[in-house]
């Protein structure tokens, strides 16, 4: 039994089709690296360096090859036979892509810099560590809820509010 089916969910889909083409998407994420290779470097050999955190070099090794891996998968969707076949990898990568750029790595920072703190001990950071996580999943989960009731009371079809609001040809003009 499905849920919702796709055209429960078509102002949505119009909206994604309408403001991301592939082909601007792939020179966003391409003049972006620069950007995410800066914050590597910020995050681990400024605020890194500092910190006394356990494990910090397996952490920044880790973090170097999923970069390099993400950086060669963009390069490679950069190009339009690649990009023009594999719509949906290409942005499942610009998700994951963007999630690393404003939320992975400043959140590290964060926590490099409060381990950095020599009066915080480890059980501390640890705790401060957990509650941010599950705060934020916490807020995750109650915006997936919010969307699911959302397309599940019809809001994101077509005719709905929200397309009245998005689509101009669905505008009256009151005399």
């Amino acid at each position: 039994m499905k849920w919702f089916h796709e055209k429960d969910v078509e102002v949505l889909r119009e909206s994604l089709a309408n403001s991301q083409s592939p082909g601007g998407l792939s020179s966003a994420l391409l003049f972006s690296v620069p950007l995410i290779w800066l914050l590597y470097y910020l995050v681990f050999h400024l605020a890194g360096e500092a910190a006394i955190y356990p494990h910090i070099e397996k952490i920044k090794e880790g973090s170097l090859w999923f970069l390099v891996s993400l950086t060669i998968a963009i390069i490679m969707f950069s190009f339009k036979k690649i990009y023009s076949k594999f719509q949906k990898t290409q942005y499942v990568l610009s998700i994951v892509f963007s999630q690393s750029l404003f939320g992975i790595l400043p959140y590290m920072a964060v926590i490099f810099l409060v381990w950095d703190q020599h009066t915080i001990t480890q059980g501390a950071l640890f705790s401060f560590i957990y509650s941010t996580l599950i705060v934020g999943l916490l807020i995750f989960a109650c915006s997936l809820i919010r969307l699911i009731i959302s397309i599940m009371r019809g809001s994101y079809r077509a005719g709905s509010k929200k397309h009245q609001r998005q689509d101009p040809k669905w505008k009256t003009v009151h005399i």
